[in-house]
């Protein structure tokens, strides 16, 4: 909040999806990385604590998820986002550049390797209140959530990214989360994140890029 004024908060839809090595440029925090100054890519260990505050990964998805069916589709199983997190179906983009999903699945990423070529994500589906635990390719577009470094956290704070974007947080539990998908095109440092298109140009990437939705940017942005 300045001069009693309460931020405008940057309409995002269903932001942008990153490949792994997007999100861990620099380690996922501090100088160069994607996120702002104070915050950083969640690892797998977070999202684990995140899933115990509310009740197990059998019906943590469900009060994660924004309830209805203004981006979900129906059913929409086990949706009460009680927590405040707003999860959104953004769908993905597989390692061959396809864009699915949008609108029946949200997929997350955090800055865990699994193995050389894959990642540990997070999902959830329209058809279920599960937090699925996923492992896929690092070349995989993914929606990312920021989590804050300290417990912090004030009633109306947000975050700006390097872009001007602003977004609403959530407080759960012991930990500050983003409450909208990340948007930003830019590492903190001014870099920009190569925004690529083309399938086969995906699939062959081994460093740090991002894209809209069926490259639309009209399903970042409300």
């Amino acid at each position: 909040i300045l001069n009693n004024k309460i931020p405008e908060i940057t309409l995002v839809k269903y932001g942008a999806l990153y490949n792994w090595y997007a999100a861990s440029r620099n380690g996922g925090t501090g100088a160069g990385s994607i996120a702002p100054d104070g915050w950083h890519v969640p690892n797998t260990s977070e999202y684990e604590a995140l899933q115990t505050t509310l009740g197990g990964s059998t019906i943590a998805g469900g009060k994660l998820k924004e309830s209805g069916f203004d981006h979900w589709v129906s059913p929409n199983y086990g949706a009460t986002n009680e927590s405040g997190f707003t999860a959104l179906p953004g769908g993905y983009r597989d390692g061959d550049g396809v864009f699915d999903t949008l609108e029946y699945q949200g997929t997350f990423l955090s800055i865990t390797e699994y193995d050389t070529i894959n990642s540990v994500d997070r999902q959830m589906d329209y058809f279920n209140e599960i937090l699925n635990t996923t492992y896929g390719s690092k070349t995989t577009g993914r929606s990312l959530r920021l989590i804050k470094n300290t417990s912090d956290h004030t009633e109306g704070e947000t975050i700006t990214d390097i872009d001007g974007n602003i977004y609403p947080t959530v407080k759960i539990g012991d930990q500050v989360w983003m409450a909208a998908n990340l948007a930003v095109t830019k590492f903190n440092d001014g870099t920009p994140i190569p925004n690529v298109t083309d399938n086969a140009a995906w699939a062959a990437l081994t460093t740090g890029a991002m894209c809209y939705y069926d490259n639309d940017i009209n399903n970042a942005f409300i």
